[in-house]
């Protein structure tokens, strides 16, 4: 019979019994040590965080865009750039190693948006911005969004930024 405490108080201690309990079934070895309900919720668990990682890659890059779009102020603006160029590469890699979450992107564009757009308000009301300035539903696409190439302008700027 597996200890179930274990999991709670020593969760890297857990992770190696279960995992030499599973090698032991699937070597054809009969193992009681298995704690089946934990396993099954940290396997959930470990998909849940892949989404969760990449909403959150989404999250800055938003967040980033939005500074560009609203900010004026002039000398961040490249840092901004790259940074949202850091974030679109780790978002690629992590949505290349985990395709199962291509379908759920629009959704966590909603989501993430929301978040993105508080963000960017607090991080830029020194600079005059409000959240009522900034719209409510993303103005970006996915493919903008996962363009390495595009960039937000600032509206008085038009196409020069």
């Amino acid at each position: 019979m597996p200890d179930d405490r274990l999991h709670d108080v020593d969760f890297y201690t857990w992770t190696k019994v279960q995992a030499a309990a599973l090698r032991d079934i699937a070597q054809g070895r009969r193992s009681n040590a298995v704690d089946w309900e934990n396993v099954i919720e940290e396997i959930e668990s470990l998909g849940s965080e892949q989404e969760h990682a990449l909403e959150s890659h989404l999250i800055v890059i938003l967040v980033h865009m939005l500074k560009l779009a609203h900010s004026p102020a002039d000398l961040p603006r490249n840092k901004w750039r790259k940074e949202i160029k850091v974030q679109r590469t780790a978002f690629e890699r992590r949505l290349r190693r985990n395709p199962g979450l291509k379908p759920l992107l629009s959704g966590l564009l909603v989501d993430a948006y929301g978040d993105a757009r508080r963000d960017a308000a607090t991080l830029l009301e020194d600079e005059g911005v409000k959240l009522s300035d900034i719209p409510e539903t993303c103005p970006y696409t996915l493919d903008q969004i996962r363009d390495f190439d595009w960039f937000p302008v600032r509206p008085a700027d038009g196409a020069k930024d």
